[in-house]
C-alpha cells in the first residue's frame, strides 16, 4: 500500500523479502491485499470486542479493581461467529487481563466475568 507513495523504497524491500513468495516481478505489478472480512462482519466484530471490553470494565470498577486486574475466566455467549471472535482472542485477552476465555454461539449475547 505504500509503493504509490514510495515507489523505490517500497520496490527494494520486495526484491529482497518478499519476491521468492509473491508471483509478480514487481510491487508495482502486484494485487493489492484482500481484506480478511467483509466490511459488515469487521463491524460487527469490533463493535461485540467493544461490548464485551465495556462489562469487563464495569465489572472491575464495581468490585473497586484496577483495570490491570486480572480475570481469571471470561465466559462470552453472542450472535457473532467464532471465526469471526478467533482473531481478536489474543488481543480481547490482553486488554481485559483474562487467563481464560470460552467463547459460544447465541442468540443473545451475555458475558460472564470470573474475578
Amino acid at each position: 500500500m505504500m509503493a504509490p507513495i514510495m515507489p523505490y523504497i517500497t520496490e527494494e524491500l520486495y526484491q529482497l523479502y518478499f519476491r521468492q513468495h509473491g508471483k509478480a516481478k514487481s510491487i508495482h505489478l502486484s494485487e493489492w491485499p484482500a481484506p480478511g472480512m467483509k466490511d459488515d462482519e469487521a463491524e460487527k466484530a469490533g463493535d461485540f470486542f467493544v461490548e464485551v471490553l465495556e462489562k469487563v470494565r464495569k465489572a472491575k470498577s464495581e468490585r473497586k479493581l484496577s483495570l490491570k486486574a486480572t480475570v481469571k475466566s471470561l465466559e462470552i455467549k453472542g450472535a457473532i461467529t467464532e471465526r469471526l471472535f478467533s482473531g481478536m482472542k489474543e488481543d480481547l485477552m490482553a486488554a481485559t487481563g483474562a487467563e481464560k476465555i470460552t467463547f459460544s454461539v447465541g442468540k443473545e449475547s451475555s458475558v460472564s466475568v470470573g474475578i
